[in-house]
């Protein structure tokens, strides 16, 4: 059974991202599937995998508004056993519409 680790605090810049990317790298390196979700608006989690959700892709957003199934979210990264789902809000106004 699958676990689940979660990295959240209300502040930003403490580290959350750079933990969840590192975390999940070291454990997909330990052959274990691995999945983050990452909600930050400013897509960090896609952004350290080199994927440029904003102009390219869906993500959670489109899961939210009921537009896609979760896993169609799912993006590969460069290690086989770690993928990532990234948040692709492309604006304020479209953060505010999820509330």
């Amino acid at each position: 059974m699958g676990k689940v680790i979660s990295i959240i605090s209300q502040k930003g810049g403490v580290g959350k991202t750079t933990t969840a990317v590192n975390l999940g790298a070291s454990l997909a390196a330990l052959k274990q599937n691995t999945l983050i979700l990452g909600h930050d608006p400013q897509c960090g989690v896609g952004v350290s995998f080199g994927i440029d959700i904003k102009s390219n892709g869906t993500g959670l957003y489109n899961f939210y508004l009921g537009e896609i199934p979760l896993f169609a979210a799912r993006k590969n990264t460069q290690m086989e056993k770690l993928h990532i789902i990234p948040c692709n809000v492309k604006s304020s106004e479209e953060e505010l519409s999820l509330l």
